[in-house]
């Protein structure tokens, strides 16, 4: 009985008059003026400039059929840079020469575009103002397992002028050497192998090119450890999208590194109790010795070795040898 009643109450139709519409209409417009006018009167607020409607005009750019994609832009902010210039990186790949200039004095602001290319490729690019950009295009490509967009390596392009961008390498993780979103994910491995930086610098390159109306003149590539072999894999994969190619310290064997290689690091490092047999001091001991033997082969002291084939340092060249050095800690040192 009461479910009968609960229907017919549900099912019996409102009535609504024309005079309850018209007071529901007139209600519906008066906040939207109210609104208007709030937001008019509201003290500090200034309009957005023509860059930053530019910039955030982004957004609704249609990438899903452009080349690499589909693609989605999710943010397109313009960002000031502070008076102290542009963060820096934490590493400056060969080519750049000092990382001193941070583009304090060149670039003032830039269009921030965030977004990703399916399925979890994500970037980060960072666009100079129109009057600021050389017409170059850079991408900096992720070291390690990747995982994180770490938009300050953009940066080292930026501060010079250049449309920059930088990505995840296909997949979130945490930083370093997690590999836990590799498993059972064979489209995830193929994004992290060489896809994903392929088909960022596509979008990129598209998203640079519409927001300038302009093309780019020249691109630019670069990246350390994994991204140094990411940086062989575009030159041997797709030699005609770059024009110039920077690869710091690359994993070229990647596979092998981080399989047979890392065991074998490991078993030669360990003192049996978890522990590695190289500690700080021994290695502050080794990295010492082997600059004062070799550092200046270039004839200059440039804290380096610069050709270490014709270095022939040994472990008994160690001025506190061997005090400081036990017959493990040599072995693993030779």
């Amino acid at each position: 009985m009461f479910s009968s009643m609960a229907n017919a109450r549900l099912s019996r139709p409102r009535r609504v008059t024309s005079l309850s519409r018209v007071r529901w209409i007139g209600l519906i417009a008066l906040a939207s003026l109210g609104g208007s006018a709030l937001a008019a009167q509201e003290p500090g607020r200034e309009p957005p400039t023509q860059g930053a409607q530019k910039c955030a005009a982004l957004t609704e750019l249609n990438l899903e059929n452009a080349p690499g994609g589909p693609a989605i832009i999710t943010s397109a902010r313009l960002v000031e840079v502070p008076a102290t210039g542009l963060e820096r990186w934490i590493l400056t790949p060969s080519g750049f020469g000092s990382s001193a200039a941070n583009g304090a004095g060149r670039i003032h602001e830039y269009c921030d575009v965030t977004g990703y290319v399916a399925p979890q490729n994500k970037f980060e690019l960072k666009l100079p103002l129109p009057n600021e950009w050389n017409q170059k295009f850079f991408f900096y490509a992720c070291g390690a397992f990747c995982g994180t967009v770490f938009g300050d390596s953009s940066n080292l392009g930026l501060a010079r002028g250049y449309a920059s961008v930088t990505g995840n390498g296909g997949h979130d993780s945490a930083w370093g050497f997690d590999g836990v979103w590799a498993a059972n994910a064979p489209e995830l491995q193929e994004d992290f192998g060489w896809r994903s930086n392929h088909v960022v610098a596509l979008i990129a390159k598209a998203i640079t090119t519409h927001y300038y109306g302009k093309p780019i003149k020249y691109s630019y590539m670069a990246g350390g450890s994994k991204g140094g072999q990411a940086v062989l894999m575009e030159a041997q994969r797709f030699p005609e999208h770059f024009d110039g190619l920077m690869a710091s310290a690359p994993v070229y064997d990647y596979t092998g590194r981080n399989t047979y290689a890392a065991a074998w690091f490991a078993q030669a490092f360990s003192d049996g109790h978890g522990g590695s047999v190289l500690n700080a001091a021994a290695a502050q001991a080794v990295h010492k010795s082997v600059l004062e033997h070799c550092g200046a082969q270039a004839g200059v002291e440039e804290g380096l070795v610069t050709d270490p084939p014709s270095c022939k340092w040994q472990p008994e060249m160690i001025a506190c040898a061997p005090d400081c050095l036990n017959a493990k800690t040599k072995e693993v040192a030779s």
